[in-house]
């Protein structure tokens, strides 16, 4: 039996977009998550910056895990630059991990947590001599970054008890471009002249080689490469001077299930595992404990794949516009001030309270008046009203620490644990916005002189 042939066609299903409204199975309107929404929302205010201590702490446990499955002598130093709110940092060391800072301020935000000072690692391409030497005297592991700063701390040494530990930060080509700002080059012979030259110094000790290769690394290859040529170095030193560094620090870059601008498919489903990264990054050390003997301690600093999941964001539409060529714009009250990573991210932003509605193409601009505070350039969401709450996800990271009273002073930040609430960050009062500012006598009201 045979047909006339029949051309194809192309037939629009039912609903805006061609999708099933509203986001049925991925929104936050299930009875008990929106009411604890809303009524957070109705006590602190919106927007509001939630953590889930839960979730962060399945972070840090499936991390550290599948490296440990490789390489059991594995330890995390938190990013801290990441997110350094002092219940996140806090949170992060009572789970078991030990602190990576880049500056002297992230360094007094631990120790006025309590952590000790050999649990914390020292980075960065900037130390003042009195940060290097309070770090030394704390017992703090310090990575050098360049030979002025080397040459400092040779004179810094001789002034505090002690022998002290030091790493030294490698760069090399194992990514394009490479990161070629921070650390002594492996390619030119620095990093082994770095080496000898502590090596011959009786008040500093080669605690450890660090690198870190890139941000948001989606190719968990070039950490293998970045770890063979760390290993391969460690092995030339060891055959110099008679002692292998003790610690190989692999550092950060880790990506997390984020979506980057521009890119078609979820972060969730490009970005590497902490299993891949593990299995790419642990096979050098592998291959050095077989053939030569040689067995460090693996320091990572991951920051954003700890902390990324655990933050989002509830924020809720004040005004909505049509836009010139279609669909709608919303203004939420939650902009870049508060959620910089904007600029680079496609955050999810899923519906809290809107009920069933189609969907609509919507633009979501923050509260800020300049036309880049876009929080999404486009995206499905039921048809927008005022008083929408909105929830984006996958917020943890940079987003408090690159935060900034712009406009709106900073929202309340809350931290969820074991089920129970706390306030880690009160919203901004004027008097915190400008407690450090001082007003000349003539500009004072009353004053004679004005």
């Amino acid at each position: 039996m045979t047909t006339d042939y029949e051309a194809p066609r192309l037939m629009a299903l039912d609903g805006p977009l061609g999708l099933k409204p509203p986001h049925r199975g991925r929104r936050a309107d299930d009875a008990g998550d929106a009411a604890k929404a809303l009524d957070r929302l109705e006590r602190h205010g919106s927007p509001l910056m939630v953590f889930d201590g839960d979730v962060l702490k399945d972070s840090y446990e499936g991390f550290l895990g599948a490296f440990r499955q490789h390489w059991p002598r594995t330890r995390v130093a938190y990013s801290v630059k990441t997110n350094y709110l002092s219940a996140i940092v806090g949170l992060i060391h009572h789970l078991g991990a030990t602190v990576e800072v880049v500056s002297g301020f992230e360094y007094a935000i631990c120790r006025r947590l309590g952590i000790p000072g050999s649990e914390i690692h020292f980075n960065g391409p900037w130390k003042r001599s009195d940060e290097i030497a309070e770090a030394f005297s704390q017992g703090s592991p310090v990575n050098l970054d360049n030979l002025d700063e080397l040459l400092r701390t040779e004179a810094i040494a001789e002034k505090v008890p002690g022998v002290h530990t030091v790493g030294i930060r490698v760069n090399m080509e194992v990514s394009y471009p490479p990161w070629d700002k921070f650390g002594f080059n492996l390619t030119s012979g620095d990093a082994l002249r770095m080496a000898r030259r502590i090596a011959g110094n009786d008040r500093l000790r080669l605690g450890g080689l660090h690198m870190h290769i890139g941000t948001y690394i989606p190719n968990p290859d070039q950490y293998r490469k970045g770890a063979e040529a760390l290993v391969e170095l460690a092995l030339r030193i060891r055959d110099e001077v008679g002692e292998a560094p003790p610690v190989l620090d692999m550092g950060g870059g880790y990506a997390s299930g984020n979506r980057l601008r521009g890119q078609m498919l979820p972060g969730t489903a490009t970005s590497p595992t902490p299993q891949m990264y593990a299995e790419c990054l642990t096979g050098p050390l592998l291959d050095a404990q077989d053939r030569h003997d040689y067995e460090p301690e693996l320091v990572l600093e991951p920051g954003r794949a700890l902390v990324d999941d655990c933050g989002e964001l509830f924020s809720t539409v004040v005004a909505v516009k049509p836009l010139l060529g279609g669909g709608k714009s919303a203004i939420i009250d939650g902009g870049v001030n508060v959620l910089p990573t904007a600029y680079w991210y496609d955050h999810e932003c899923l519906p809290v309270n809107v009920g069933d509605r189609p969907l609509e193409n919507v633009k979501i601009f923050g509260p800020l008046c300049m036309q880049i505070d876009v929080v999404r350039p486009q995206v499905a969401l039921p048809s927008p009203r005022p008083g929408d709450v909105y929830r984006l996800t996958r917020v943890g990271a940079y987003n408090f620490s690159q935060s900034m009273e712009f406009i709106y002073p900073r929202p309340t930040y809350l931290l969820l644990w074991e089920g129970k609430e706390y306030v880690v960050r009160e919203a901004e009062s004027m008097e915190a916005c400008t407690r450090e500012e001082r007003i000349p006598p003539f500009l004072s009201a009353g004053s004679e002189e004005a």
